[in-house]
C-alpha cells in the first residue's frame, strides 16, 4: 500500500493513505452541498420564518438534517 505524508504524526505513522483520497473528495463535494443548504435555510428563514415542515420550523429541520449527515459522515471517516 502506497501511503503519502501530510504532516509528521507523533506515532511516526503515515498521515494519510492513498485510499483516503476518495473520501476526501466525497466529503469536500458534501461540504459545498452543506454550505448551499445553509445559504438555503438562512434565506427561508429570513423571508418568512413562518415556513414549517410538520410544524417545525423549516430552517430547524434543515440544521438538524445537516448535523446527523455531518455525524454520519464522521462515523464513516473514523471507523472506515
Amino acid at each position: 500500500m502506497r501511503t503519502r505524508t501530510i504532516a509528521p504524526s507523533g506515532g511516526g505513522g503515515p498521515g494519510a493513505t492513498y485510499d483516503d483520497q476518495g473520501l476526501v473528495y466525497f466529503v469536500f463535494i458534501m461540504l459545498v452541498i452543506f454550505m448551499a443548504a445553509w445559504g438555503v435555510a438562512v434565506s427561508y428563514s429570513l423571508k418568512n420564518p413562518a415556513v414549517a415542515f410538520h410544524g417545525i420550523p423549516i430552517h430547524i429541520c434543515i440544521g438538524v438534517a445537516l448535523y446527523v449527515i455531518s455525524v454520519a459522515l464522521t462515523y464513516a471517516k473514523e471507523w472506515k
